[in-house]
């Protein structure tokens, strides 16, 4: 039945998306300012000199077909993660349910089990593609502060308030990540609400929208407390949430 999930999903991973999130306007090219003033109120700096970084956290999936798609056992799942700022290296137990004291992880792109003690490598795209994933989410607002191309578009409603809005993305002749975001910022607070994000490379273009709630604090850095995962927009019920409980710098 998993297997069946992958099949019927794996047009969707790798198919929706691909146009760039700069279709507004573009209200002033100044943007990077607030983009680096948020990304240091969550910790920037704690992050990029961080060796390795763990969360606790819970990954809730509304969608049994889609969580198929995931290592995860069953549709609520407490992990630690384990990982180095960027993805490079990640590492994830299994803190409850079948798969208790289990753990797997990514090396440099290689996916692995630990057994006996000792990472066991083999091919996984869809483990690779939820490993990463998880942990874009999770630095989403370090990230698109370190994106080279950032502009100010114009405001929107979001919820019940205005948000104001700015692109961050690559240089349009650069040979970095293509990776697009627009952060979505309570006009009145402006304190972030969504991040519209695209993936590049093994994400073949996909987009994702995140909704940001709450904080967690932790030596220095600070995370949204839950993450929720959007299939647009407007929708009050997420495809995915992500719970965080705590922070650790290695």
């Amino acid at each position: 039945m998993r297997l069946l999930a992958a099949m019927l999903a794996a047009p969707l991973l790798i198919s929706c998306g691909g146009a760039t999130l700069l279709e507004d306007p573009v209200r002033t090219t100044s943007g990077d300012a607030e983009l680096q003033r948020i990304s240091a109120l969550y910790g920037s700096a704690v992050w990029e000199r961080s060796a390795e970084l763990s969360v606790q956290l819970t990954d809730r999936w509304q969608s049994t077909w889609l969580r198929w798609l995931t290592p995860l056992p069953s549709n609520e799942q407490r992990l630690a993660l384990r990982f180095s700022p960027g993805g490079a290296r990640i590492q994830l137990e299994f803190l409850d349910g079948e798969r208790q004291g289990q753990v797997i992880g990514l090396d440099e792109g290689e996916c692995y089990t630990i057994e006996a003690g000792r990472p066991h490598y083999s091919s996984q795209p869809l483990t690779r593609l939820y490993l990463e994933s998880l942990v874009d989410h999770i630095e989403v607002l370090y990230r698109l502060a370190r994106r080279p191309r950032a502009a100010r578009l114009n405001a929107r409603p979001c919820g019940e308030g205005l948000c104001n809005r700015i692109f961050a993305g690559p240089n349009p002749d650069g040979t970095e990540d293509q990776n697009e975001y627009v952060l979505w910022m309570d006009a009145a607070g402006g304190s972030p609400r969504y991040v519209d994000f695209t993936g590049g490379g093994f994400y073949a273009g996909s987009r994702s929208i995140l909704r940001l709630a709450g904080l967690v604090r932790g030596q220095g850095l600070t995370l949204p407390g839950q993450i929720d995962v959007l299939s647009s927009m407007n929708d009050s019920a997420p495809l995915r949430s992500l719970q965080l409980e705590s922070i650790v710098v290695h």
